[in-house]
């Protein structure tokens, strides 16, 4: 018997390799991991969790890298590059569940910043992290706890954490004066002296 007509796998490593039970071409993962940046933005709330590692390949219209390659069922198809690495250490993404980041950076493909979840778990962290436009609006006493946190000397990334908001939130916040900043929905603004 012929054995050269058959495919070969590339075997998967990481934590999880014995769960693992989609295997990814080597040309793919080699081509994905060949154009990974992994000195990107560091996590944008949980900085132990380390740098993001972003990937270049092509962005769809959603903002999601994408890169050519085999899916399960055998056909080549474009696949986001997030996902394409959860499959590589985790194995196959269930039904019903979708690969979350949760350094809320799209390019990222560090498996240390992707979790599973449901979607309405996506949506929820997308709302609760202000990256909605109908996101909850921060108020006037926010926009003040925040820059005044900042001004103390705490980091973007710590502030971030304790507001339960994106990093560009609180970037945009530190930026923002209260008259210049949207109004308030929560009453009027801090009387300042």
């Amino acid at each position: 018997m012929d054995t050269s007509d058959r495919p070969t796998h590339t075997p998967i490593y990481g934590f999880n390799a014995e769960k693992a039970s989609i295997k990814k071409s080597a040309s793919m993962i080699e081509r994905l991991m060949a154009r990974l940046n992994k000195k990107g933005p560091l996590h944008s709330t949980e900085p132990d969790k380390g740098f993001c590692w972003i990937s270049s390949h092509r962005k769809v219209g959603n903002g999601y890298p994408q890169i050519m390659g085999p899916r399960a069922d055998g056909t080549n198809a474009l696949q986001c590059t997030h996902r394409v690495m959860w499959e590589h250490i985790n194995g196959p993404i269930p039904k019903g569940l979708v690969v979350m980041h949760t350094c809320d950076n799209r390019a990222c493909c560090n498996p240390a910043h992707l979790e599973l979840g449901t979607q309405a778990d996506n949506v929820h962290d997308m709302m609760t992290k202000g990256r909605s436009r109908y996101a909850k609006p921060l108020s006037f006493a926010e926009l003040a706890l925040i820059q005044k946190l900042r001004s103390a000397g705490d980091t973007i990334a710590r502030i971030a954490k304790q507001s339960g908001r994106s990093l560009n939130t609180v970037r945009n916040a530190i930026r923002q004066t209260p008259a210049s900043y949207q109004s308030d929905l929560f009453g009027p603004p801090p009387l300042t002296a």
